[in-house]
């Protein structure tokens, strides 16, 4: 028998482009995990590719969030309040 597809009508049915929104703005359930991939990034940007990757493995980051994370930047999630920030 044939699983029912979800109507527009039920209740917990979102459109997939919703359901990305929702989950790039809900927040992190591992804050430390996503402190580690925030400065994986910063690696990134300043010491490459190579440097960065070897950080995210080494601090046990999965292996497909670091391929998300580093090599498609439209996919990243938005940026949280996880880092400190500086006075003045």
């Amino acid at each position: 028998m044939r699983e029912r597809r979800p109507s527009r009508s039920d209740h917990y049915w979102l459109s997939p482009q919703k359901l990305q929104t929702l989950q790039s703005v809900t927040s992190r359930p591992n804050t430390e995990m996503a402190a580690i991939v925030q400065r994986g990034l910063m690696l990134l940007s300043t010491e490459g590719l190579k440097q960065a990757t070897e950080f995210l493995e080494k601090n046990n980051v999965p292996l497909h969030v670091a391929t998300r994370v580093l090599l498609r930047p439209a996919e990243r999630r938005k940026p949280t309040s996880i880092m400190p920030k500086k006075n003045g």
